[in-house]
């Protein structure tokens, strides 16, 4: 049938009929007999499957391969029947398994149609004017971008100048036609002044109880402190946990605060100190390192003594601002204690047990005053054992389970 004139006599190969060529291919069609079902010439199947390989095993793996020149197959040992038709490893029998050959391409409709498509796109790439009036036109760009223009507003303005459309105003701004860059631009490049960051301030309380002051201590008293912090749950929720981590048994004790404060700091503090006695609490919290939180503002309640009266329980150090790794163990804890509390070791859930025990017992030592001295003393009761005899049953590692054969 004669076809009508202005009719188009020519149409490029879509997607469907890549497809329909892949299939064909995987079915060890022939050129001619695919050809035949597409209405199209045998050169116009030929060609395409020539054109549009893709890289599917070895170097240059999902590259063309017209587009590599062959420079990957180059001295490496390739299949023979890559060299006639179908030229691609589609239908072979060794394709999935089995084939000893380093180096493979296939023809894939999707990659084909991607590579047309590149191909179709590249001629029309660069600027479609002469010399003379590309020059005209980057004056005019650039003149109105420096008047603070944006390309809709010179597209618009420039209509019948220029002649461009703001999308290729900007195209031409992104690959740098005529010394142009995105800097132009007053939407696309904001300028916000940076925040310089000042001294950082101090610790409020004062150099002996900095951390300059803590490294100042002997190594071997460093190793036996008690890293001090405040656990928060959600948003809005008044109570935290503060936490205790001793650095010697690598234990860390958590204890339930009502409100983040300083008084229920000093607060849950005595508690433990009467739960544990004077002498326990020195020994495992005698030297305490923590952050520069609102709730540890009162220093001096927390080394004050409750259970001795002018007497001091501990020392207490403050870490730098915004300096946190200074006390690594409390951190790393606490952070998992936000994730998920399963993931601490059988050892701090322990300690932890064993704490919480100790805090709700009522206090095993009663206070008496010696003959000569004002200051009370504080001694076991009888028929209890103290909380800090290493026999404590709270203490004591729990026995492995019979197996059962």
């Amino acid at each position: 049938m004669a076809k009508r004139k202005g009719e188009k006599r020519y149409y490029r190969l879509d997607v469907r009929e890549r497809r329909s060529i892949e299939r064909g291919l995987d079915r060890r069609e022939s050129c001619r007999s695919m050809a035949r079902d597409l209405g199209r010439s045998a050169s116009t199947v030929h060609d395409e499957v020539v054109r549009n390989r893709v890289v599917t095993r070895g170097p240059g793996k999902g590259d063309n391969v017209e587009g590599t020149d062959g420079r990957h197959a180059k001295g490496r040992r390739t299949c023979p029947k890559l060299l006639s038709w179908p030229f691609c490893c589609n239908g072979c029998s060794y394709r999935r398994m089995r084939c000893s050959y380093g180096w493979r391409c296939e023809y894939l409709a999707d990659d084909a149609q991607a590579f047309a498509d590149e191909d179709q796109v590249g001629p029309r790439r660069g600027v479609d004017m002469d010399r003379e009036g590309f020059e005209l036109a980057v004056s005019l760009i650039r003149a109105d971008l420096a008047r603070g223009l944006s390309p809709q507003q010179i597209a618009e303005a420039r209509a019948g100048q220029v002649g461009v459309s703001k999308s290729t105003i900007y195209r031409w701004v992104e690959e740098g036609y005529g010394g142009m860059s995105n800097a132009e631009l007053r939407r696309k490049v904001g300028y916000k002044p940076r925040r310089k960051e000042g001294p950082r301030r101090a610790t409020h309380h004062g150099p002996e109880r900095s951390y300059q002051a803590f490294l100042a201590i002997p190594e071997g008293e460093r190793a036996r402190a008690c890293e001090m912090d405040t656990v928060c749950g959600r948003t809005g929720d008044s109570q935290c946990l503060l936490t205790l981590y001793s650095r010697a048994c690598k234990a860390q004790l958590p204890l339930l605060m009502a409100e983040k404060t300083k008084t229920a700091t000093v607060a849950k503090l005595d508690e433990v100190e009467r739960a544990m006695g004077l002498e326990a609490f020195r020994r495992l919290f005698g030297l305490v390192l923590t952050d520069n939180g609102g709730e540890f503002e009162d220093a001096e309640g927390i080394e004050r003594s409750c259970t001795a009266e002018g007497e001091r329980r501990c020392r207490v150090f403050y870490c730098d601002p915004m300096q946190s790794q200074q006390k690594p163990g409390c951190e790393s804890v606490c952070a998992m204690a936000h994730t998920r509390s399963a993931h601490m070791s059988a050892t701090t859930w322990r300690s932890a047990r064993c704490f919480r025990r100790a805090s709700a017992y009522p206090s095993t030592t009663s206070t008496r005053s010696t003959p000569g001295s004002s200051a009370p003393t504080s001694t076991p009761s009888p028929g209890r054992r103290s909380w800090a005899s290493p026999r404590s049953r709270c203490c004591a590692r729990p026995s492995r389970p019979s197996r059962r054969r």
